[in-house]
């Protein structure tokens, strides 16, 4: 959960590797 007002990522698994989905003008995270 975010807080405040911060931008919603969503986590998603596929294929049990995870993803994260970031708003446009957020970088994505390298893991």
């Amino acid at each position: 959960p975010c807080r405040g007002g911060l931008v919603k990522i969503e986590l998603s698994e596929r294929d049990g590797v995870v993803h994260w989905h970031t708003a446009w003008n957020l970088q994505p995270l390298q893991f």
